[in-house]
């Protein structure tokens, strides 16, 4: 189960003097994560020119550092703003395009340092690029591409949420979690309820869920959602307590709502279910806590469902994320696990 406990880096880049610190900050997590001189270096003009477009294009925004657990390590960049949009996406990662006099190279120097890098950008809505640099491979396989954005209550140095990520020959399971209130405790309860599921990889999701609120008693207590996508990745099973949301979307970006019930883990729960759910060819599944609201739709973003889903989540993050809260959204494409 690959769990995250530490929350990932905001950093808010408003002006010129916000890039020295996000590449500051950038380069801290990349001597914690031991980068090379090589990458290291990479990640810095990487950060450098995304933060700098933040600022000269789309009248500042975020910029989200995220560590990508891996045999070696990689760092996932993803800025994103709520600008005017690029006119002609596949231009401006060509050298020597710009809109702002300046010599066009951030674009393309982006896409030559990083493993993988993708975006979108929409006509006064804004831009979500991300870029993923470093020593280690892409998160990306045969079995699914996954996205996440998971970012504490602001002030707080841990994060509420947590979630995780398993996959095995007969299934992929995610869990996202969301402590009751903020800080340690809630920190504390929602690691505690991603950890139950890790110890019972062998449970179905609703017996995964009755073992966590057994064991988190001695908890805040936590929301939860379950969902296993089986091996033909044809068909998704949610369970979910609380206010964990989780959705399946189509490739053309028709959403299908999951079923949550009422309760809280460790607390009250009146008894978990798990709903099955089929999944399309291409299908996105969606996770997210209450820190993002559940009033999105990919529809109205034309294209968006075909984006790498660190790009999906940047964009749910950017436009439903409720500030005075954790915010956690998760988003996987499966493949199927077998040929």
């Amino acid at each position: 189960m690959n769990t995250r406990v530490r929350p990932d880096i905001l950093i808010t880049v408003l002006e010129p003097t916000d890039v020295a610190r996000a590449r500051r900050l950038a380069l801290q997590a990349a001597q914690k994560a031991e980068f090379g001189e090589n990458e290291s270096g990479a990640l810095a003009l990487v950060v450098t020119e995304a933060a700098s477009n933040l600022v000269k294009h789309g009248g500042g925004g975020d910029l989200i550092v995220r560590e990508i657990s891996n045999s070696r390590p990689l760092l996932e960049i993803i800025a994103i703003d709520s600008g005017k949009g690029m006119p002609d996406v596949s231009r401006c990662f060509a050298d020597g395009y710009s809109t702002a006099g300046s010599a066009g190279i951030g674009l393309g120097a982006i896409a030559r340092l990083s493993q993988l890098h993708d975006i979108f950008s929409s006509a006064d809505k804004g831009t979500v690029l991300m870029a993923q640099v470093g020593p280690g491979t892409t998160e990306t396989d045969d079995r699914l591409d996954i996205g996440a954005i998971s970012i504490p209550y602001p002030g707080e140095d841990v994060c509420g949420d947590a979630w995780g990520l398993d996959v095995s020959p007969e299934r992929i399971r995610l869990i996202v979690a969301d402590g009751l209130g903020h800080g340690v405790s809630a920190s504390k309860a929602s690691t505690a309820a991603v950890r139950t599921v890790s110890d019972r990889r062998n449970l179905q999701p609703t017996h995964v869920l009755e073992a966590a609120h057994l064991l988190l008693k001695a908890t805040r207590g936590a929301a939860a959602g379950v969902v296993d996508v089986d091996s033909s990745a044809t068909e998704a099973n949610f369970a979910s307590v609380g206010n964990v949301a989780g959705a399946t979307v189509s490739e053309s970006g028709v959403r299908r709502q999951m079923i949550s019930l009422n309760g809280t883990l460790g607390h009250q729960m009146s008894g978990a279910r798990q709903y099955p759910y089929p999944l399309e060819r291409n299908s996105l599944i969606v996770v997210h806590s209450d820190g993002v609201g559940a009033h999105w739709s990919l529809e109205k973003y034309p294209g968006l469902a075909q984006r790498h889903p660190s790009v999906i989540a940047g964009v749910l993050f950017r436009d439903f994320r409720r500030t005075r809260d954790d915010a956690t959204v998760v988003v996987i494409r499966p493949h199927s696990v077998r040929s």
